[in-house]
């Protein structure tokens, strides 16, 4: 037996030569290959690494501060009034991301107004994106006002969500006067070029086959679901415009599109959380795939972040830097 192993050890320290050069060769390969095509990061990744730095250096973040003086303020206003009504209204529920999506585009409404009355011009505002939002708070209200189904289980649910909406659709009203009356001379619709009665039929086609049913009323439960998939697609009217006028984008404008994208996140964060609530089997709809629905709802939620996601890095830089937002230009 000890001859065998003295044997078989002798074997593999003739053979070690071999394998240890083998070994050696294909380390140099694999090293040659990552050289060639190193890891590129991501954009998430740079914007981590520079807000980081700014946070790491107080200089950088008095620039920083400095140059967004005007619109932090908004901001923080905004923030104070969430932290507010989160602590007097709000029960905690993981729903209160509901209402606090509703107040995000309050809030989106809010400085687009402020904007066009402080400017005295509509300059850049899509009308077309402005009555996608108006049928949008129409077809939601006349399902959250007269039914419990859709509404939020946390406590923001039994009033202040209501509220909110209410006064998001007064702000619309207000923005679609100030287009079509007030300041319709400097209202750019040679610009304004996708109808959003192109966007609305298919919406409400597919919001008749594919609804949820927790109202257990086909009425409201179309028009809740219409006004979901409607608002997936609204901000595409604004984008268009973007497009149409060479990239070019007024400031508060490019703060409205960058609110309603950030309710949008915060919407799909919700939906992707629960979206089982929404599947039912034993439901009586008239819906063919009432079992599925919370899948399709999660997908209209990922709709708008697909569309306006370079958009959102691109303003997150332009505030970064202190410059105006300038699109990339593409044939529409």
């Amino acid at each position: 037996k000890k001859e065998v192993r003295l044997k078989s050890c002798t074997s593999a320290n003739e053979n070690s030569g071999y394998i240890s050069r083998r070994y050696i060769h294909e380390a140099k390969i694999s090293n040659h290959v990552t050289m060639e095509a190193p890891k590129v990061p991501t954009r998430f990744q740079i914007l981590k690494t520079r807000i980081v730095n700014t946070i790491n250096d107080p200089e950088k973040m008095l620039q920083l501060v400095e140059k967004n003086r005007g619109n932090l303020r908004y901001y923080l206003f905004f923030i104070i009034f969430i932290i507010t009504s989160y602590n007097l209204v709000s029960d905690g529920d993981f729903s209160f991301f509901l209402t606090l999506c509703s107040a995000i585009q309050m809030f989106s409404f809010c400085l687009i107004g402020y904007k066009i009355r402080r400017s005295g011009t509509c300059s850049g505002l899509s009308k077309q994106t402005l009555i996608t939002y108006m049928v949008v708070h129409i077809a939601r209200l006349s399902s959250t006002l007269l039914y419990e189904g859709y509404l939020p289980y946390d406590s923001s649910g039994d009033w202040f969500y209501q509220a909110v909406e209410v006064i998001g659709f007064l702000l619309n009203g207000l923005l679609l006067w100030y287009v079509c009356r007030t300041y319709k001379e400097s209202y750019d619709g040679e610009c304004d070029v996708l109808n959003c009665l192109g966007l609305m039929v298919p919406c409400a086609v597919l919001a008749v086959f594919l609804h949820p049913s927790l109202n257990r009323n086909f009425a409201t439960d179309v028009a809740w679901t219409f006004a979901l998939y409607l608002e997936a697609v609204a901000l595409l009217p604004q984008l268009v415009m973007f497009q149409k006028k060479g990239g070019y984008i007024e400031e508060f404008t490019s703060h409205f599109v960058a609110t309603q994208g950030i309710a949008k996140f915060f919407a799909f964060i919700f939906w992707f959380s629960c979206y089982q609530e929404l599947n039912e089997e034993n439901a009586k709809s008239a819906s063919l795939t009432t079992s599925y629905i919370g899948h399709v709802v999660v997908l209209f939620q990922l709709i708008p972040l697909l569309l306006i996601g370079d958009y959102l890095w691109l303003y997150a830089k332009s505030i970064y830097n202190g410059i105006p937002l300038q699109l990339d230009v593409i044939d529409v």
